[in-house]
């Protein structure tokens, strides 16, 4: 019984609730081997790191159980990876926080090519 209750509050930590029967079992296999104080401080820990993130980005439960993510260093799963969209957005903007218009950004991909195609 001991065992359904701390998976309870793991679950009740964990930044992202989904899949609870994955992580269950996820849970079971990790306490074959960890304390459950241990997984119960990182599951804490990651929950801060995830805090105002977008969820899409968080890991699920069974995924970070099974990865043994509560041994990552602290803070190393803060934050996201910028996507595609993040990174042209911040390509369009120069050093003083002014936004150029797109076909600037675009018109200097194509100038740049064209000079390697041999064309002036």
């Amino acid at each position: 019984m001991e065992v359904v209750m701390s998976f309870e509050e793991f679950w009740k930590v964990y930044p992202r609730r989904i899949a609870k029967f994955a992580a269950r079992k996820a849970w079971d296999k990790a306490l074959k081997h960890n304390q459950e104080h241990e997984i119960l401080e990182g599951a804490k820990r990651y929950a801060v790191e995830r805090e105002d993130e977008n969820p899409k980005f968080t890991k699920h439960p069974s995924t970070w159980l099974n990865g043994g993510c509560w041994m990552d260093d602290p803070g190393a799963n803060g934050g996201h990876e910028k996507s595609y969209a993040e990174l042209a957005d911040d390509l369009r903007h120069d050093d003083t926080g002014s936004s150029s218009s797109e076909s600037d950004l675009f018109g200097a991909t194509i100038s740049t090519r064209s000079r390697y195609n041999g064309h002036h």
